[in-house]
């Protein structure tokens, strides 16, 4: 083995280069995904509506600067569908959207009261909302608290927590935005 290989190959084995390359390949993967939504959105916007819903059609548009959030939301939170993009949750009361802390809503872990939240409807309309609340609370109580804390208009924003758990987290990051 030539000299430049055996050096390539210690760099490559080395614990700081996995440190440095994994963030890059997930980044490089979210951006795919992200322009991969994005196009999705924009087909099925134009796309004609005769065709039956179903829970893995797109629903809206979820954008949150402050947290470099822009992805699309689909109509269910389906085990499957949560696979590919938040969903809204099939329960009754205020909307809610879930999503994977580890993937979609990673971004949440800088979200803040007072932030800025957009959601673009099929229709193409444009919600502006305010994040007026965040909390960690447990898996069941998360219907509990969106009841208690709802008001008309209110949308929900749900993801486990901690946001850097290794595995199942325990618990869950709630937060209330309302229209402004």
């Amino acid at each position: 083995m030539t000299l430049p290989r055996l050096i390539l190959l210690l760099v490559w084995l080395s614990p700081g280069f996995a440190l440095t390359v994994r963030p890059v390949v997930h980044a490089a993967a979210r951006a795919v995904a992200e322009a991969q939504s994005a196009k999705q959105w924009a087909q099925w916007k134009k796309a004609s509506r005769d065709s039956p819903v179903r829970a893995s059609d797109p629903a809206a548009w979820l954008s949150i600067p402050a947290c470099a959030i822009s992805l699309l939301v689909l109509r269910e939170a389906t085990e499957a569908n949560l696979h590919t993009a938040p969903g809204f949750a099939g329960w009754s009361g205020p909307r809610t959207v879930l999503g994977h802390r580890d993937t979609h809503l990673r971004g949440l872990e800088r979200i803040r009261e007072g932030h800025a939240v957009n959601l673009e409807w099929e229709t193409g309309a444009v919600s502006r909302y305010r994040v007026i609340h965040t909390e960690v609370t447990t898996p069941a109580e998360i219907q509990p608290r969106i009841a208690a804390l709802a008001a008309a208009g209110d949308v929900f924003l749900v993801t486990c927590h901690p946001f850097r758990y290794i595995g199942p987290a325990p618990r869950r990051f709630l937060v209330q935005i309302r229209p402004h």
